[in-house]
Formats: C-alpha cells, sequence, structure tokens
C-alpha cells in the first residue's frame, strides 16, 4: 500500500494498493437511490421464468386495480350497475329539484351526481378528498316509476375488488410457492397466504363498514342538496 501525488490535481493524495487491479470505488459519492437499467436487466435474468410471468400478471392486475378506480370516478354505469349492494335503506318521498339535470353529471358539495333518467336513478360518488376516505363504493337514489320522485337509497361496493383480491392472493400463493425453499421450517406458501387472507377478510370487513357508512353520510347530505323544497 502506497500513497501517490495525483498530478491532475495538487490537491489529492490517492492511497494505491500495491499489484491492484480493478477500478477505484469512489466511497464519497452517494449512492443511486433508483436501481440502473443495468440493474434492472441483471436482476431479471437471475430470475426465474415462473417468477417473472408472477410480476408481469401482477402488473396487470395493478391497471385492471386502477381501471377500476378510474370507472368509480368516470361514474361508468354499465359497471356502477354490476356493483354489489350492501345496504337499502327507504325514505321519504322527495321530489328532484332543478339543481340536476338528466344525463348530466353535476358536482355538489362533497359527491358528484349523476341523473340516470332511463334507470330512474341518481348516481352519487365521493368527490374531492372524500375518494381518499371512502373508496370503491358508491351510492344509488332510486327513484319513482315516475322518475321524479327519490323513494330509496343503495349503497353500493365494487364487484371488481373481491375479484382483485382473490387474483391478488392466488399470485402470491404462486410467488411464494416458487421462491420459498422447501423444509425450511418455516409456514408454507399456503399457510402464509391462508393467514394473509384472514387479516384481508377481517380488516376489510371492518374497513368496509366504516366505508358504508361514511358513504350513507354523504348521501343523505347530497340529498338535502337535491330535493325540492
Amino acid at each position: 500500500m502506497r500513497i501517490c501525488y495525483d498530478p491532475s490535481d495538487h490537491r489529492i493524495l490517492r492511497l494505491q494498493i500495491r499489484d491492484f487491479k480493478g477500478h477505484d470505488k469512489d466511497y464519497a459519492k452517494a449512492d443511486d437511490m433508483f436501481p440502473t437499467v443495468a440493474d434492472v436487466k441483471k436482476a431479471r435474468a437471475q430470475m426465474p421464468p415462473k417468477l417473472i410471468r408472477i410480476v408481469r400478471f401482477g402488473n396487470l392486475l395493478f391497471i385492471f386495480y386502477l381501471l377500476d378506480i378510474f370507472a368509480q370516478l368516470a361514474l361508468y354505469l354499465p359497471y356502477l350497475r354490476t356493483f354489489f349492494r350492501l345496504s337499502t335503506t327507504t325514505l321519504d318521498p322527495c321530489r328532484v329539484s332543478g339543481v340536476l339535470e338528466p344525463d348530466k353529471k353535476v358536482k355538489l358539495c362533497n359527491t358528484l351526481a349523476y341523473w340516470d333518467k332511463a334507470d330512474r336513478a341518481i348516481w352519487l360518488r365521493p368527490r374531492g378528498m372524500n375518494v381518499l376516505q371512502v373508496p370503491l363504493v358508491v351510492a344509488k337514489l332510486n327513484l319513482d316509476s315516475l322518475g321524479d320522485m327519490i323513494v330509496s337509497q343503495e349503497i353500493r361496493f365494487s364487484s371488481g375488488a373481491p375479484f382483485i383480491l382473490a387474483v391478488f392472493l392466488w399470485a402470491a400463493y404462486q410467488m411464494f410457492s416458487a421462491a420459498m425453499p422447501a423444509g425450511s421450517g418455516m409456514p408454507s406458501a399456503g399457510q402464509f397466504v391462508g393467514m394473509a387472507a384472514a387479516f384481508f377478510i377481517f380488516f376489510g370487513f371492518i374497513n368496509l363498514v366504516i366505508i358504508r357508512c361514511r358513504m350513507a353520510k354523504l348521501a343523505q347530505e347530497a340529498l338535502a342538496e337535491i330535493k325540492a323544497g
């Protein structure tokens, strides 16, 4: 080991190891926060083909989740009609005021409303920051046979969310089955995913009750805005 003077910069003294052949590493330089393209390609080349297929499938699953959210935000009626009904409440009949117009989206205080004249219903979804607090649910105000009196209220939950969760757990099982070594003394892939499924179902049910109550409150606020007199 020796200390050498760098003629290119009189302020630098270099510490060198005798007979070392290789590239000097600059330890003063901070590591990159994100992997380079070469790092990603190297990691992918080392992955088993089965894991690569699962990762690609996971990316596709994430796209489906985004489509589920965007369909709700856009009030895409063919999809909203497939939502699961969580609760139905009979209301005192009240007439729709001029705040709403048939087949048009109208911004209310905390919700976005759409009067579906053909289906005799008014659809509501959270608006603004309420989208983050009340995800994956909408409200439906049913009208009478004449289509001008609100008679009941429904809270509906996304029909795609359970499917996405089920496929996510299946993909997780496939991934852990391929990655976890056999005979390691750890829980098997089935046991691990089963515990995760129980966790999601338990806390998901509690969260579903919470967001249903929040959506019902938003629907009551919207009802006060759109009913006549």
